[in-house]
């Protein structure tokens, strides 16, 4: 066989490889439903004094009237949302070929600003295509997600278009930018703020180069300056902008704690991008003497995560452009024309498993949101509260979301559903409701404590120099078990709550996250906590939590942590599964 004909061969799995991974995705997308909350929210027009509606869009007028609104009462990005709302007019099953269409396009944007060979093309177009799907860190969020993916997914298209064709610019020199350039400027400038930010201090940077070596500016760039500009000034302005900082901007009590804190969370997302060094694995490092590009692709990456600095909730679907940069940045190092095709096969066999591995969580998934539509169309337009099943299990999977609704009507994810099918109130069954729970706990607190069936571990750790966590009382019972907490003080900050994180019983990943630091293993564990506040009683703090399925774990950390700085306090304690 010459090379010829073992080409032809190569491309022929490739693509074969590539259309029963695109069924794969689809049938995932498919499995995938619509989340309690802003999936349901965006399915109404947002009204003008709140951010619930209680009607659809029925018209052009309502659809321009909700924009307007959502961009004074909610969220600022307004391209994301203002696509959303169109998709949520149509049947679902739209929704999921464009979602399937968008994840095979985004190798395509990495590769664009990129010389190879037309041989090796298709092949690198499935490494990333494969790459993505096995180490993205954040799929469930910023992809299967119907919301999340507008903002994280389907943007991301022109996001990478634009950074590729500034990329060429800066390598080449000189780049006549064409009517599609533009097209993703306008999308981009009013998409997402981390975004916008690194794009546009970017260019500005390059037009000052050009004006310091007494250049004329190029009047594209200047363009492309100004329009993200002008959408950054249009984002910044939205009243819903000031609303988020009060709620979720920082509460440190230096500068200095501030700093450190933005450090220690951009080390830790440059952690997760870590796994494009296996890039280098699959093709030689190349030589290049102009290293401008690669500095300016670097740049991007540490200013999309400027924002952190002043709202700490950069959650993982934020990083996601910053993930594709360094996937990006990497390519732009390495030979590509020097592909070592034995690592292509070893991904296409981790994906297949992948796929196997996951299909499950997405069909349980499905089933039970099923349940709950048969409850809900049953009982569309009641003036009553309709109890409703779980949504979701305790596990965290990087690839599944699971937002649940709550025992409290009023609750930001039951709102948004009860208002879609015309219900007065929805709520948990009472059989999973946390917040009765805990009432009844803190009713009934000396009875609780000197009951026959509770058990006490004492422990004596200092969580931190003032709080010591001094026993755990554990009571086993029909639902589950109660986790109480019981602290040597009830002088604890009023944002504090004690999260609970579990690690699984006989599952490889969990093993793997026992060889990490107790804190930072804690991020990637099971979350099971009830974000319930203190109860004082006799000078002491107690924390209460309800585990669902206690015998599927190990070990159980818990942590004090502030809800006004989202992020754990003081040192975790490991709790050993008595049960």
């Amino acid at each position: 066989m010459d090379a010829k004909e073992k080409n032809i061969k190569i491309k022929r799995r490739v693509w074969l490889i590539t259309a029963l991974f695109s069924i794969s995705i689809f049938i995932l997308n498919y499995l995938f439903p619509l989340m309690p909350g802003d999936d349901f929210l965006y399915s109404l027009k947002i009204p003008d004094d709140d951010y619930i509606g209680n009607r659809p869009i029925s018209s052009v007028k309502d659809y321009f009237d909700s924009q307007v609104n959502h961009y004074s009462n909610y969220n600022y990005r307004v391209t994301p949302h203002a696509i959303l709302q169109v998709i949520m007019l149509l049947p679902h099953w739209v929704f999921d070929i464009f979602n399937t269409i968008v994840f095979l396009v985004i190798p395509l944007c990495l590769l664009r600003p990129f010389k190879t060979g037309k041989d090796q093309r298709p092949v690198l177009y499935l490494f990333i295509l494969l790459f993505i799907w096995v180490f993205h860190f954040d799929l469930g969020r910023s992809y299967f997600w119907t919301s999340g993916s507008l903002n994280y997914s389907w943007l991301l298209i022109p996001q990478l278009y634009l950074a590729g064709s500034i990329f060429q610019y800066v390598r080449e020199g000189r780049k006549s930018f064409n009517l599609l350039d533009y097209l993703c400027v306008i999308l981009v400038a009013f998409s997402n703020e981390n975004v916008v930010l690194s794009l546009f201090v970017v260019v500005f940077l390059i037009i000052l180069d050009q004006m310091i070596k007494r250049k004329l500016p190029d009047r594209n760039l200047i363009v492309i300056a100004a329009v993200l500009l002008i959408g950054g000034i249009t984002m910044l302005s939205s009243p819903a902008l000031t609303l988020r900082l009060s709620k979720d901007g920082f509460n440190y009590e230096s500068f200095d704690e501030r700093i450190l804190e933005y450090g220690k969370r951009t080390i830790y997302y440059l952690f997760c991008y870590s796994t494009v060094l296996l890039f280098f694995l699959v093709g030689r490092k190349s030589v290049t003497k102009n290293a401008r590009p690669q500095i300016m692709l670097f740049l991007v990456l540490l200013l999309s995560t400027v924002s952190m600095f002043f709202a700490p909730l950069f959650e993982p679907r934020s990083a996601i452009f910053g993930f594709m940069i360094c996937i990006m940045l990497v390519l732009s190092m390495i030979n590509l024309d020097n592909f070592k095709w034995s690592w292509l096969w070893i991904l296409v066999i981790i994906s297949s498993f992948l796929i196997v591995d996951r299909y499950p969580l997405f069909r349980k998934l499905n089933t039970r949101y099923n349940i709950n539509k048969v409850i809900l169309e049953e009982n569309r337009g009641s003036r009553d509260t309709v109890f409703l099943e779980r949504y979701c299990t305790s596990s965290k999977y990087q690839c599944l979301i699971c937002d649940d609704v709550t025992d409290d009507p009023e609750y930001m994810d039951n709102e948004p559903l009860a208002a879609f099918y015309n219900i007065h109130k929805v709520s948990l069954k009472p059989d999973y409701a946390l917040f009765a729970k805990w009432q009844g706990f803190s009713d009934m607190i000396v009875d609780y404590l000197n009951a026959n069936n509770l058990e006490s571990i004492i422990y004596g750790n200092a969580l931190n120099d003032r709080i010591v966590l001094e026993q755990i009382f554990l009571r086993k019972n029909d639902a589950g078990m109660d986790v109480v907490c019981e602290l040597n003080t009830s002088a604890v900050p009023d944002d504090y709550i004690m999260i609970i994180r579990g690690s699984k019983k006989g599952i490889n990943r969990y093993r793997i996250l026992d060889l990490l630091p107790i804190r930072i293993r804690l991020y990637f564990l099971d979350y099971l906590e009830y974000q319930g506040r203190m109860i004082s009683h006799e000078n002491k703090g107690y924390y209460f939590n309800h585990i669902f399925n206690p015998a599927d774990y190990a070990y159980y950390v818990v942590s004090l942590y502030s809800m006004n700085n989202h992020r754990p306090e003081g040192n975790p304690v490991k709790i050993e599964a008595p049960y």
